[in-house]
């Protein structure tokens, strides 16, 4: 027994380093969902592994993509779990997984057998993802023959669950930065207007120079400094008026905006 319970616990963690490993490389919040319902699929040697997402409407979950073996059909698209009853949602609502052994000879599953084969489901576990008090995901497998659930499976689901989340929220996350990154890039770069983004360096508690992070193409015309990004204030005009560093260094340690007007003899402008 030790030895089969310390060879389960290898393969779970086998299983968690390959998901890892699997998704961290990756940024499209649906291939990540296509490689975890792959690899559980894989891992738990079950006709189809899916992810279903809280849809627009109460009791519909929308499935992108499932993970299926030959002979089993995809099940892609939206789907009304109120079709399959309290018995479903019950437990799903309680916090608790769903497990069923076999379609055929439970009570719970009867009264919506039409349900079961049509998606060609025998036995099945699902469980239930809670953000706050929404549900807002299910992991499931399922199984076109009776099949009877091991508490370790259901356990090593449950956990699972959990991650896939985490790992999809993450790319969603993540994408939604990169989109904003290139509307505000987009934005950055086509302003009339000169903008620059610096780094105020300090020698103590006084401002001696200012490093350039950032600068769109209406700078360099508005200023006549080129190739400014990288470089410091002082590299690029030696003879700059220190009184300008001593202006940024104050809105850098008070935190308070200023707006000036004021020329710049090194550069004529």
């Amino acid at each position: 027994k030790e030895i089969t319970a310390r060879r389960k616990a290898e393969a779970r963690d086998r299983l968690l380093v390959a998901l890892d490993d699997a998704v961290r490389p990756l940024t499209d919040p649906l291939e990540v969902t296509r490689t975890l319902v792959r690899l559980i699929g894989e891992h738990l040697k079950v006709d189809r592994c899916l992810w279903l997402e809280a849809g627009d409407s109460p009791d519909v979950f929308v499935l992108p993509y499932d993970y299926t073996t030959a002979g089993m059909p995809s099940i892609v698209g939206r789907h009304d779990l109120g079709h399959f009853g309290d018995a479903l949602l019950g437990p799903f609502r309680a916090r608790q997984s769903f497990v069923l052994d076999d379609a055929d000879d439970d009570e719970r599953a009867r009264a919506h057998a039409d349900a079961y084969r049509a998606l060609h489901v025998r036995a099945a576990i699902g469980v239930p993802l809670f953000k706050g008090e929404a549900l807002v995901a299910v992991l499931g497998v399922h199984q076109q023959t009776p099949r009877r659930w091991t508490s370790d499976e259901v356990a090593l689901l449950e956990q699972l669950g959990q991650r896939c989340w985490e790992s999809i929220e993450r790319a969603r996350a993540e994408a939604a930065l990169r989109s904003r990154e290139e509307r505000y890039r987009a934005l950055f770069e086509n302003l009339d207007d000169g903008f620059c983004v610096l780094d105020v360096l300090f020698d103590g508690r006084r401002a001696v120079d200012c490093r350039f992070i950032e600068a769109n193409p209406a700078y360099s015309r508005h200023t006549g400094l080129r190739g400014v990004v990288g470089r410091t204030a002082r590299e690029l005009v030696p003879g700059h008026d220190p009184e300008w560093f001593e202006l940024l260094g104050g809105v850098v340690t008070t935190g308070a905006p200023l707006h000036m007007e004021r020329y710049e003899p090194a550069v004529g402008r």
